[in-house]
């Protein structure tokens, strides 16, 4: 009785992890935490009246190549605009990753905001979530300005990295 009352919870955890609607939960709730971020990250730029760069990484190791945005990310004022945490800059913001989602953003894998404002490129952030059908684009405009969305820029569907 016991074994089958342990197979029945593991059978449940298991069957949640890959249910839809949580996935799509993550998926979404991912992409408003990143929407969050951005905006702190350009308010920074503004009030602090220098440049913040947003990269894929944490706060110990900085930027991160190569391994993409679904380990987290970092945001720093970054008044050289080198893209490196140096030692001077002091981390802004740090985003969590998860393992159940992919993050993808265009190359160069950064984002700058300007003293203004604005941002540098523009593009968007593809969210995905464990099945085909949990995306979400996480659209940045020159301005600086993001946006969530179920497809990517001209109407086309989210590509999954």
């Amino acid at each position: 009785m016991i074994c089958l009352s342990i197979f029945a919870i593991l059978g449940l955890y298991s069957a949640s992890a890959y249910n839809p609607n949580i996935d799509q939960i993550r998926v979404d709730r991912a992409a408003k935490r990143l929407i969050h971020h951005l905006a702190l990250a350009r308010l920074e730029a503004v009030r602090q009246g220098r440049p913040v760069t947003l990269c894929p990484g944490d706060t110990s190791e900085g930027c991160a190549t190569g391994n993409g945005w679904s380990g987290g990310w970092i945001a720093f004022g970054d008044p050289n605009q080198n893209y490196i945490l140096d030692p001077d800059e002091r981390p802004i913001l740090a985003g969590a990753g998860s393992s159940d989602l992919t993050i993808g953003w265009r190359t160069p894998d950064r984002l700058l905001f300007k003293p203004d404002g604005s941002a540098w490129p523009n593009g968007h952030f593809r969210i995905c979530g464990l099945t085909s059908s949990n995306r979400r684009a996480v659209i940045v405009h020159l301005t600086g300005r993001a946006r969530l969305s179920a497809q990517a820029p001209g109407n086309k569907p989210v590509q999954c990295p």
